[in-house]
């Protein structure tokens, strides 16, 4: 389990804006200017700002920050709502980082953990792939009862990553 959480925060680092129309792409660079010089606070409140009216990357962002204490408490409740919210909007970083999330958890958690993890590979997300591919290897999923997946989405996926 050490090396999966390490896996977890080594992938929030992987993370690269996606799908974003012209007057979204500007709120999410500006956080993601301010969260490069290590103005994390900033980088939060303009995030956070974006993600309550729906924007599925500044959602994962938020996540982030919660799970890392960037700008904000950590809170690994916190960050789980907002990577299902982002999860929701057909967001294979979302997906994968809730997955990452719940495949840590009870024996009923990591079944929704390997849903979403699959989820994300199905929707193309290559990090989630290579999760599974090892995860299998490794036995990792022994044990794990079968999910029903939700229905795919009609909308193209969206993956994000966090610029260095």
């Amino acid at each position: 389990m050490k090396k999966m959480r390490g896996l977890f925060f080594l992938s929030a680092l992987l993370i690269l804006i996606g799908n974003t129309s012209a007057e979204e792409l500007s709120p999410l660079a500006a956080g993601q200017s301010a969260f490069n010089a290590g103005n994390y606070s900033l980088s939060f409140s303009l995030w956070s700002t974006l993600a309550t009216q729906g924007n599925a990357e500044a959602q994962v962002f938020v996540g982030l920050s919660y799970d890392n204490g960037w700008g904000t408490d950590r809170s690994a409740r916190l960050a789980r709502v907002w990577y299902k919210k982002a999860a929701n909007n057909n967001n294979t970083s979302g997906q994968y980082l809730l997955g990452l999330q719940y495949i840590q958890g009870t024996s009923a958690e990591r079944a929704k953990g390997l849903m979403w993890l699959q989820r994300a590979a199905d929707n193309g997300d290559v990090a989630a792939r290579q999760f599974i591919q090892k995860g299998k290897k490794r036995g990792w999923f022994k044990g794990i009862p079968p999910v029903v997946k939700p229905a795919k989405e009609k909308s193209a996926p969206q993956t994000i990553a966090l610029a260095q």
